[in-house]
């Protein structure tokens, strides 16, 4: 548990600036974490679906760039 999002809203004109939310996690065969959620940045107005590759420090997830 943190008491920091793990993927947090962003700025005023980012593209996730209205939410990012809604996550699920996804292991591919070769043993890869995808994280997959929506995200928006008009007010609910459109609505994507993005992937973001996560790695792991021991029981901790961390997002690769």
């Amino acid at each position: 548990m943190s008491e920091h999002p793990f993927l947090p809203v962003g700025r005023p004109g980012e593209w996730n600036s209205s939410e990012s939310g809604h996550p699920g996690a996804f292991v591919d065969t070769g043993g890869k974490t995808y994280l997959f959620y929506q995200r928006n940045s008009d007010n609910g107005k459109t609505w994507y679906l993005s992937m973001t590759p996560i790695g792991w420090r021991g029981a901790e997830p961390l997002i690769l760039k």
